[in-house]
């Protein structure tokens, strides 16, 4: 039968092995997240630089986004216990490439796909909510 897991759910546990429509639903909800830091961060660089230079702005928030993707897919691979392999690692470097030239838009793939990895502690490398289930 079946198992029907809810896109949006467990989007807080970076630790959890996704399902493909898991994935969607962090994808989109760390986009969102992505895009409101972005927009903060504009306005406190205004707000306490005065320079309203838009160029300027759009760096700084360029800036800011390569940060996050790094941050969030070392996140992500320090809870799944994957930190030391090649493959994590190589993916939180693509992170980090694709988002300095693409943003959260194209920054996010990589960090997603990571998402997707089987965690180190998960006995069988069967998703952890359906073990949770048994």
């Amino acid at each position: 039968m079946y198992h029907y897991e809810k896109p949006f759910s467990k989007l807080e546990d970076l630790g959890l092995q996704r399902t493909k429509m898991q994935a969607v639903g962090f994808y989109i909800a760390y986009l969102i997240l992505g895009m409101i830091l972005g927009a903060i961060s504009g306005i406190l660089y205004v707000k306490f630089t005065g320079n309203e230079d838009t160029d300027k702005i759009i760096k700084f928030s360029g800036n800011l986004a390569v940060a996050y993707c790094i941050i969030l897919s070392l996140l992500i691979a320090f809870y799944k216990d994957i930190l030391s392999s090649p493959r994590a690692l190589v993916t939180v470097i693509l992170a980090g490439v694709t988002s300095y030239f693409a943003g959260c838009l194209g920054g996010l793939l990589p960090v997603t796909y990571l998402s997707t990895f089987r965690n180190e502690y998960s006995p069988h490398g069967e998703n952890d909510s359906e073990a949770e289930d048994r």
